[in-house]
């Protein structure tokens, strides 16, 4: 199927990057997430606020390699406006992948969720 594309898209356009698609699935679990409104390069600040105050504040670490669902298409959408959900596997600092007692009690957050919950939250900013 990745080859089709690859193919079909290459037949089209010569677009050298076609070349590095791959095909993984992501057994993440629990995530933290957050909404990113803005250009790509000013993602860097979200995610160092996400991996060193958020996650810390609420008892959690990295499980996996972060990464990011774009919602916008950047050929259409002014680079201010884009947006891009950024989410991290988290698992408690004690390595348990247990939801923490704030996550039990229902407390507000910036988006710990085991899955997918519709429309994510604001940046951390």
């Amino acid at each position: 199927m990745i080859e089709d594309a690859q193919q079909t898209a290459l037949a089209k356009k010569k677009l050298p990057a076609i070349s590095r698609l791959r095909h993984l699935i992501l057994h993440e679990g629990r995530s933290a997430q957050v909404l990113h409104i803005g250009s790509y390069d000013d993602e860097a600040p979200v995610l160092h606020e996400l991996h060193h105050t958020y996650l810390a504040a609420q008892g959690l670490r990295p499980s996996g390699l972060h990464h990011e669902v774009y919602l916008s298409d950047p050929r259409k959408t002014a680079p201010e406006r884009l947006r891009t959900v950024l989410r991290q596997p988290v698992e408690d600092l004690d390595g348990q992948r247990s939801r923490s007692s704030a996550h039990q009690r229902k407390e507000p957050c910036y988006g710990a969720t085991e899955e997918w919950r519709g429309e994510p939250r604001d940046s951390l900013r």
